[in-house]
């Protein structure tokens, strides 16, 4: 019996439902972040991991690990039939939803004004290929936001094959060791390049970079490899999965206990029981509260505070182990029983779908409210351009507002949305 992903679709649907809630809330007149950002390395890591969970057992293995539990030694994955998997359960839709999303940006409503056709080809083509993640925005953005996600993902799964190998020749105490150092390197990287770019490129493409570039997005990705490949080699039934402690249930150490006899399985499920509630308790807490603060500096007349770009570098542990926990925990565990009913796995099922149309059907309710083209402004720094107190200042902020305005969802139209 291999590992249970039955609660992971669930946990699919919920990602997509609070993307959407997210963005309709952000894009709304209430303009609140409910820091939807956060749920970002959650999709790098549960690819990794059902990647691996699912194509482990495909792989072979080297002799030197071949002692640990349960390391199957078949050598039935093909690359290429890999790969037409992938395209085919992912490109058809992602390209669906391009196209649904390309006729607003000739309005004024996707990331650049609706003349700037130089602009709007340069995001086709790389939303298309797709490359608009690898060149952080600077070619141009994706056509349907939430499509970024493909973008990045696409690329590591190239490198998918590369990567389960490589974890399939590594023994238990490597895996877990890479598994820490590839949450330092991914909170150092996200951290020190938005710092380093932010200045020279503005903060999209800093943001871009950080946190969404598939080649800097690797260790998360690698993450989430290193866990399946451990839960397929200690399935729950067999014996207790060796795991590394967290610190304040938000980062790896060092301290895991190695010696897997020692726990029984029944107490092994316990504790991920546990872990199921620390964890979902702990996200629920520190998202809230930035919610709260950034909602606070806003209403203050500052920027936020950046949860966006901080709040996802520290959380994927704390995400990872509910992944990891979703599979091991007792079935009657209230978590697992609402992310494992029938309605979960239904939302589940159609996850992606409503994670990529949610934000045109946004877009296309804004455009009916305002039923004409926006104009983009000539001049975003107002300040930096005209004298205050003058008529051209005035007009300057003028033009911005209604600008904003136009963009904005009204709040009754949230509903329509969802």
């Amino acid at each position: 019996m291999g590992v249970d992903l039955s609660a992971h679709m669930g946990l699919r649907a919920v990602a997509a439902l609070w993307i959407m809630v997210f963005h309709s809330v952000y894009f709304s007149e209430a303009e609140l972040d409910l820091q939807g950002s956060s749920l970002m390395p959650l999709f790098f890591l549960l690819s990794g991991f059902s990647l691996m969970v699912a194509y482990a057992p495909k792989l072979g293995v080297n002799d030197n690990v071949s002692i640990d539990l349960n390391l199957q030694q078949s050598n039935t994955f093909r690359t290429m039939k890999f790969h037409q998997n992938r395209f085919a359960r992912v490109y058809p839709v992602y390209l669906i939803c391009i196209f649904v999303a390309l006729p607003y940006w000739f309005y004024g409503y996707g990331d650049t004004a609706g003349h700037n056709y130089d602009y709007i080809g340069l995001s086709l083509i790389t939303s298309i290929l797709p490359l608009c993640t690898l060149f952080i925005y600077l070619l141009g953005s994706p056509i349907n936001g939430p499509g970024w996600t493909i973008c990045s993902l696409a690329i590591l799964w190239l490198m998918f094959p590369c990567f389960a190998n490589d974890a399939r020749k590594k023994n238990v105490n490597q895996l877990k060791m890479n598994l820490i150092v590839c949450y330092w390197v991914q909170l150092a990287l996200v951290v020190l390049v938005f710092l380093a770019l932010i200045i020279p490129l503005g903060f999209w493409p800093a943001f871009a970079a950080a946190t969404m570039n598939p080649i800097l997005r690797i260790p998360l990705f690698l993450m989430g490899v290193f866990a399946g490949e451990l839960c397929v080699r200690y399935p729950s039934e067999d014996a207790p999965l060796p795991w590394n402690d967290g610190v304040l249930f938000l980062c790896p150490c060092c301290n895991g206990n190695n010696n897997i006899s020692q726990t029984a399985v029944e107490d092994d499920q316990i504790k991920w029981s546990r872990t199921i509630i620390q964890q979902a308790t702990f996200l629920l807490v520190i998202t809230l509260a930035v919610f709260i603060i950034d909602t606070g500096v806003r209403m203050m007349g500052g920027g936020g505070v950046l949860g966006a770009v901080w709040l996802q570098a520290i959380v994927p542990y704390s995400q990872l182990e509910m992944i990891v926990a979703l599979t091991r925990a007792n079935k009657s565990n209230i978590v697992i029983k609402v992310l494992s009913n029938n309605l979960a796995k239904w939302f589940g099922k159609l996850s992606m779908c409503i994670y990529l149309i949610h934000y045109p059907v946004i877009i296309y309710v804004i455009w009916v409210v305002n039923n004409r083209s926006i104009v983009w402004p000539e001049v975003w720094d107002c300040k930096s351009e005209y004298e205050e107190n003058t008529s051209s200042y005035d007009n300057c902020i003028n033009k911005l507002h209604v600008f904003h305005e136009e963009k904005t969802l009204p709040l009754w139209g949230i509903p329509l949305v969802w």
